[in-house]
């Protein structure tokens, strides 16, 4: 999948950054916990849209092998819109056995996002890393 960013930063959904660690601060292995951080942008108006208040979505995912793009759903969130600004998103997970080279994927919008794989492209509203 492809990095996606067509949103105007600080100003649209954005995704920040993301980290993932063990949780218990030793190195990752196969069947131990993960954390996966986040941070996104909320946007701060959207009185301006079709549906001002339609909520955002964050959805994580999870492939044991990179290369393959065999993406396995985590979770998915909702939030109100409104506010705006910089929010943290946390999601442990078990590392499941894969290739060496594992990936997680977060893909973070408005309004359509509700539905969205971890490789569809969406419009401004949204951004994918």
């Amino acid at each position: 999948c492809e990095d996606y960013s067509i949103g105007k930063r600080g100003h649209d959904e954005s995704i920040q950054s993301m980290k993932v660690a063990s949780v218990d601060g030793a190195f990752l292995s196969v069947g131990e916990k993960a954390r996966i951080e986040a941070y996104v942008f909320k946007a701060k108006d959207t009185s301006s849209r079709s549906n001002p208040n339609e909520k955002e979505y964050a959805h994580f995912w999870y492939a044991p092998d990179a290369k393959s793009k065999d993406w396995s759903h985590l979770r998915s969130t909702s939030f109100d819109p409104g506010s705006g600004g910089l929010m943290r998103l946390n999601l442990n997970f078990t590392l499941q056995p894969g290739d060496s080279t594992q990936a997680v994927r977060l893909t973070y919008g408005y309004a359509e996002s509700r539905y969205m794989g971890p490789c569809d492209r969406m419009d401004k509203y949204f951004d994918v890393d």
